[in-house]
């Protein structure tokens, strides 16, 4: 099966020149005169109405559809790709859009429109198709077609008769689509002259005798594919596809009628010869040496198919033969099949079939060859019938069942595509439409509030029982009240609202709060901005952060929102849970809770007067009430029409050759009218009912409370029965007007706690950054303290650097300091077990990093000690800490006299007593504002010294020391 190859085009954006179309062409953009004086008295068009505005959404729409088909579609055969990424729809939509642009009066010829799509089958050749928009429409729906065709080969199971089925009707509407995309082809506007093609399916087999060298009646200068001729032979081949998947169904069923599928399959190949006339004229040349992956579109693949199909159809007719007994006709049709199959081969490898084709052919020709073996020995020897000639076969008439349908969804778009481009003379009709309807919609409107409040204000006047079933007898407790008291006990209706009552209540307490909390939190930021900006008044100037009526403007805009709607609530709440009393101490509601004997004593008996005959008045206030409701029906049937009438785009749908007569407009505008006439009429009919109605509900009920009887036993009863309805009344709606108090409640509350976090969140920010500021503002201070220090100990040091330069003596003084400073140290050394050895062996520099005689040693610690004299040195000999007494092992494992450097000395932390310092261990000087910035995090001061100082100042280290222990 053929695959129709996709066209490509690059990426192009459709908006400029539809804007600009549009912007000189749009009924908005139109300057009537009375506008035109209004517009200039003004003496400004400073708010003068952009026209696309309007179309802003259609062109968007549009643009982006085109730009989607051009990055779906990169190759003519990434058919699997572009319908993975919705290229099908996309494709669909936009040719949908063009074919409304196009009844909305756009012209193909659009100026600065510019595009181009390479042929499907030589993609070097793009055609003269550019500034036209007709051209742009026929390749969308020719990418449909192709996809179509990509769908029925690799979509289906064309095993099953399921699978080709479906894959016929893609077919079918790959092959409408083509047809439709000649007959648009021949209607171009730059169609040549010369020749027609007949694109109507039938007899295109002396098409080629009426294209010329220009296309043939098609578009002028166009690539092959899109020629007139280029598109029937497409068509023609998806025909014949179609009708093979017939020929194939035909075969699957289980008594196969050879006769029928004989027919299918020389329809077949009559279609394919049509297809083959096509593809021979001059025109379709170039298709055997196109450069794009096209295999099988060519004259011997498609004459292959053609000889095939012929055989096939000689096939099922020499069954027919020997079902028949016409043994010698069999033979003549298998020889004819044998030598169509050998034709097919031979055309087959000229055109580089596939190689599955090719051995299915050579499979059907061994079958066609055994079985025309066996026919042969049986005539032979058997039956000895005459052979005929193949001239003398009598012809197979071909049975076409695959036909051309377009679908119909590529013309019509769920939402209308630029719907305001309309001429003045549909404008014009436009805003008669608008006024009229809106005239007779508040016409209508008002009329029919008047009427339902005089009717509401007459039997407001009179007395008018709420359930004229309670006066029906005179005797005993009615039986249609006690139902409903009855109903409301077993389901415990009060005690229920009760509870519902309560949970209001609560419900309201508790969103309340949250709002209280909210704007107690608010205040509690300005309190504190304000406390802030007056210790560090450069806060506020500085513009460190903004303002707390910045920060939470959106919470306030809420805040007032919800206020707004609570304090509205609050005033229902009040009514309902004023209930929670009525409901104890009213005579009504205690009634409510009575059984059927305690009601039927509360009752006065022994009347006088027989029972009065209250159906008709009750059949009359039915036929109000009934009145009424038609009415608002009526009135909500006139709104929705009024708002959902889409007049726009039948006026759009009026050819816009029409502009020079308006009559076509004003038949619109007739027919909208008259439906809204309709409804006018009905709503009058309606309000001419209700007087008549009226009067007669009114002298019913006088009659009816003429012949009530006005003794104290009559009054007694009909007030309890009175109270019983207005209990049943009052606890029905105060129920339901609970339930929607909660229901309130319920769907304010989740926004109402996104609020109070939003404010937290903003309170919590705004905390921060004080703080940050303010640890900026001491980092500032300390740093410039800092950075004094330093200052001064530099011109200290230099100071003394230059007295040791150029005082000569101070050397002499030196050595002999050194000296006595060994001696000392010796000493001490002795007494401690620390002695230091008087070798040559030289010691290092923990400054330096590099080696030193004792000598320049005890020079460096006498100038060490002069320059630091020791802190115990300076106590009273009370006060000194004992010297350290060394462990056992230093004893043992250190030689008397030698020197253990300070990284070999082990100290001891569990021996009690003071520890010795080393003089060579490096001490670490503390970050001041490093200490400050962890202690303010709560951590114990000497633990951050501590951590700071075991990991050199680096913070994040020390917080990590902190947090682990």
């Amino acid at each position: 099966m053929l695959v129709i190859p996709l066209k490509v085009t690059e990426r192009y954006d459709i908006t400029p020149a539809l804007s600009h179309w549009i912007s000189s062409h749009s009924s908005s953009g139109a300057n009537h005169e009375n506008e035109t004086h209004s517009i200039e008295s003004q003496n400004n068009k400073k708010h003068s109405h952009n026209p696309l505005d309007e179309f802003r959404g259609d062109l968007l729409r549009i643009s982006s559809l085109r730009m989607s088909i051009s990055s779906s579609i990169s190759t003519n055969s990434c058919h699997s790709v572009a319908l993975q990424n919705n290229a099908l729809q996309d494709l669909s939509e936009y040719a949908a859009c063009l074919s409304q642009a196009e009844e909305r009066g756009i012209p193909s010829n659009l100026p600065n429109f510019g595009t181009e799509w390479k042929c499907a089958f030589d993609g070097n050749h793009v055609g003269d198709h550019l500034r036209d928009l007709l051209y742009e429409r026929c390749a969308v729906l020719y990418n449909i077609a192709a996809l179509h065709s990509y769908q029925a080969v690799h979509n289906n199971d064309l095993g099953s008769n399921a699978g080709l089925s479906q894959a016929c009707k893609h077919y079918s509407s790959a092959a409408g689509i083509l047809n439709h995309i000649s007959k648009l082809a021949s209607n171009h506007p730059n169609s040549s002259s010369n020749g027609n093609s007949n694109s109507n399916g039938n007899n295109n087999h002396n098409s080629n005798n009426n294209h010329n060298n220009n296309g043939g009646g098609g578009l002028r200068n166009p690539s092959m594919d899109m020629s007139v001729v280029g598109i029937s032979m497409v068509e023609k081949i998806m025909l014949a596809q179609g009708q093979s998947c017939v020929f194939e169904m035909a075969k699957l069923k289980n008594k196969p009628m050879h006769s029928v599928i004989s027919k299918i399959a020389s329809g077949a190949g009559d279609i394919y010869e049509e297809a083959l006339m096509c593809i021979q004229n001059p025109i379709l040349r170039g298709l055997d040496q196109c450069s794009c992956d096209t295999s099988g579109w060519n004259t011997g693949c498609i004459k292959s198919r053609m000889l095939l199909f012929r055989a096939y159809s000689e096939y099922h007719e020499s069954i027919k033969a020997k079902m028949g007994k016409h043994w010698g006709v069999e033979l003549g049709r298998l020889g004819v099949v044998e030598g169509l199959i050998e034709q097919a081969i031979i055309f087959g490898r000229k055109g580089d079939m596939d190689d599955a084709d090719m051995e299915a052919l050579e499979r059907s020709k061994n079958l066609v060859m055994q079985r025309k073996e066996q026919a042969q020995g049986d005539n032979d020897g058997v039956y000895h019938e005459t052979v005929p000639k193949p001239r003398d076969l009598p012809p197979i008439k071909g049975n076409r069942l695959s036909k051309c349908i377009f679908p119909k969804e590529l013309l019509t778009l769920p939402k209308p595509l630029f719907v305001g481009l309309l001429p003045v003379a549909a404008k014009n009709v436009l805003q008669k439409f608008n006024h009229h309807t809106n005239a007779i919609l508040n016409e209508d409107l008002l009329l029919c509030q008047k009427e339902s409040e005089d009717a509401r204000n007459s039997l407001a006047q009179v007395y008018l029982p709420q359930s004229l079933s309670a006066f029906a007898s005179r005797d005993g407790f009615p039986n249609a009240i006690w139902e409903k008291v009855r109903t409301m006990q077993s389901h415990n209706v009060t005690e229920s609202l009760k509870g519902d009552l309560w949970a209001l209540k609560d419900t309201a307490e508790m969103t309340r709060s949250i709002l209280s909390d909210v704007s107690d939190n608010i205040q509690s930021d300005i309190k504190l901005y304000n406390e802030f900006c007056t210790l560090h008044p450069s806060y506020n100037s500085a513009g460190a952060c903004q303002r707390p009526h910045e920060v939470h403007s959106v919470v306030n805009h809420d805040l007032t929102h919800y206020q707004g709607l609570l304090q509205n609530a609050n005033h229902g709440d009040t009514v309902l849970l004023n209930m929670l009393e009525t409901l104890e101490v009213e005579p009504k509601f205690k009634l409510l809770h009575m059984s059927k004997g305690q009601l039927q004593n509360q009752i006065p008996t022994g009347s006088e007067g027989a029972a009065y005959d209250t159906s008709t008045l009750s059949d009359l206030l039915k036929q109000l009430s009934n009145l009424l409701k038609q009415r608002d029906l009526l009135l909500s049937k006139l709104k929705h029409t009024k708002f959902t009438y889409n007049i726009k785009e039948k006026l759009a749908k009026i050819s816009t050759n029409s502009d020079s007569s308006s009559e076509p407009y004003e038949a619109v505008l007739r027919s909208a009218l008259a439906t809204f006439t309709q409804i006018h009429s009905e709503i009058q009919q309606n309000i001419s009912k209700q007087p008549p109605l009226l009067h007669r509900i009114l002298h019913e009920n006088a009659s009816f409370t003429n012949a009530r009887q006005t003794n104290s036993v009559t009054m007694k009863r009909e007030n309890i029965i009175q109270m019983i309805e207005e209990g049943i009344f009052a606890v029905n709606t105060c129920k339901s007007q609970v339930a929607e108090g909660l229901n309130f409640y319920k769907s304010i509350m989740p926004r109402l706690q996104q609020l109070k976090q939003r404010a937290s969140e903003n309170s919590v920010r705004m905390a921060v950054e004080r703080l940050e500021f303010e640890e900026g503002t001491h980092g500032n201070l300390s740093k410039m303290k800092q950075e004094e220090l330093d200052r001064e100990m530099a011109e200290r040091m230099a100071k003394e650097a230059e007295i040791g330069g150029c005082n000569a003596a101070a050397a002499t003084t030196q050595h002999k300091d050194a000296a006595v400073a060994e001696k000392r140290w010796n000493m001490e050394g002795q007494q401690n077990n620390y002695g230091i050895s008087h070798s040559s062996q030289p010691l290092p520099n923990t400054n330096t990093g590099t080696l030193m005689s004792q000598e320049e040693s005890l020079k460096a610690g006498l100038l060490t000690s002069q320059k630091q004299p020791s802190s115990q040195s300076q106590l009273h000999p009370s006060q000194q800490l004992p010297r350290p007494i060394p462990h056992a092992s230093d004893v043992t494992h250190r030689p008397l006299g030698g020197y253990v450097p300070p990284n070999q000395q082990t100290i001891h932390s569990n021996a009690p007593g003071a520890h010795h310092v080393s003089p060579y261990e490096q001490y670490t000087r503390v970050d001041d504002e490093k200490v400050a910035s962890l202690v303010s995090m709560d951590f114990d001061p000497e633990k951050v010294v501590a951590a700071l100082s075991k990991h050199d100042n680096n913070i994040e280290q020390a917080l990590n020391d902190l947090l682990s222990g």
